[in-house]
Parts: structure tokens; sequence; C-alpha cells
């Protein structure tokens, strides 16, 4: 199922909604379009909700995706039971190449690690 990836004024991050069974190219296209975002407003937010997401790329996808993704940006991943594994590996690759990644079991805590308060 695709992906749908929008910026958030309220918030003031980049959100995907990932749902279903998911590709890699589905991710790459996300990625490309959270980079087009973030040259435009210069967000560095992006919040994926995965809860929905009924399965993930293969471990090695996995972890190319993650040896990619640009340092300069903050993932935040809501993860549901049957993509818990796949996206912790995701997480592990990625802190483990400097990357800002973290899964969360909830919003509100994804929400908040990327956007602090005052």
């Amino acid at each position: 199922m695709p992906q749908t990836v929008e910026q958030q004024q309220e918030t003031g991050i980049i959100r995907i909604v990932s749902s279903g069974h998911t590709s890699i190219e589905e991710w790459k296209n996300s990625l490309d379009r959270v980079l087009k975002i973030n040259a435009q407003t210069e967000i560095t937010g992006v919040l994926i909700d995965a809860c929905l997401q009924q399965s993930s790329p293969n471990t090695l996808q996995l972890f190319d995706f993650a040896a990619s993704l640009p340092a300069a940006l903050r993932f935040a991943i809501v993860v549901g039971e049957p993509t818990k594994k796949d996206l912790g590996f995701l997480e592990t690759v990625g802190v483990n190449r400097g990357k800002s990644i973290r899964i969360f079991a909830d919003y509100n805590s994804a929400l908040q690690w990327l956007v602090p308060g005052p």
C-alpha cells in the first residue's frame, strides 16, 4: 500500500503514514518527498506512523536504507507489533552509522522526542 507524506504546519514536522505491505521502492519514494519538503522548508523532524504496517522490506534492503538516511534529519518511527523487530533493526543500523533514528510504541512519545517542549 502506498505511503502518504505530508508537512504538518501545527507541529512543524514531516509525517509519513505507512500501512499494509510496503516495498523498498515506496520507502525510497517517500524519502525523496521528505527531502523535497526539507529543501523547501528546512524541517528536519520526520515522524513515521507505521502502526498499521504489516510487513517491511527484507533485511538487506533495511540495512542499505538505514545506512543511506541523511544525517541532517531526525526520524521517529511509531511501530506496531508486526514490524517491531524489522524496524528495530532499522533503528540499530541507523544509530550505528550516526543517524538520528528511534522507534516508539506511541505517537505522543515520538512527537515529544522530535519536537521537545520549551
